[in-house]
């Protein structure tokens, strides 16, 4: 059995070098070495993507029991604004969801769930939008 001294000294390694690895390849985001390059433009391939769309704000659960869960629109809030107040939505790239979610919600989810979660009055619209948003992300990633 390993012990927690041996995971962090192997979580460390492999960060390491995986840094190396995608610095070479140019992978690693911009802020992880400067927030720009002179005149402001940042080369292809790299900038940290921040998918962002005042949308994701519209969705709230609330628990059966009245309790609500972390994943909450004020987190997104707070979160956004600390982005801000240390001048890291600057040092971002902005990446909107536009791409089309519904062939890939559907290629991995049933047609019976698919329909139930578009029932939802505000979870199904954003559901939608995350996924895109995650694409978005993928595609910039992929395409540098």
């Amino acid at each position: 059995m390993r012990t927690t001294s041996q995971f962090t000294t192997t979580r460390r390694r492999f960060v390491r070098e995986a840094a190396l690895g995608a610095a070479g390849l140019g992978l690693l985001p911009a802020a992880a070495w400067s927030c720009a390059s002179p005149g402001g433009a940042r080369p292809r391939g790299t900038g940290t993507g921040l998918v962002w769309d005042s949308r994701y704000l519209d969705h709230v659960l609330i628990r059966p029991d009245g309790g609500r869960p972390p994943e909450i629109p004020e987190r997104l809030v707070r979160i956004r604004e600390e982005l801000v107040a240390r001048g890291l939505d600057e040092a971002t790239v902005a990446l909107a969801p536009d791409a089309e979610p519904r062939p890939h919600i559907e290629a991995h989810h049933t047609p019976d769930h698919v329909a139930a979660i578009r029932e939802l009055d505000v979870t199904g619209p954003v559901a939608a939008l995350a996924v895109s948003g995650a694409l978005a992300g993928i595609d910039a990633v992929a395409t540098g």
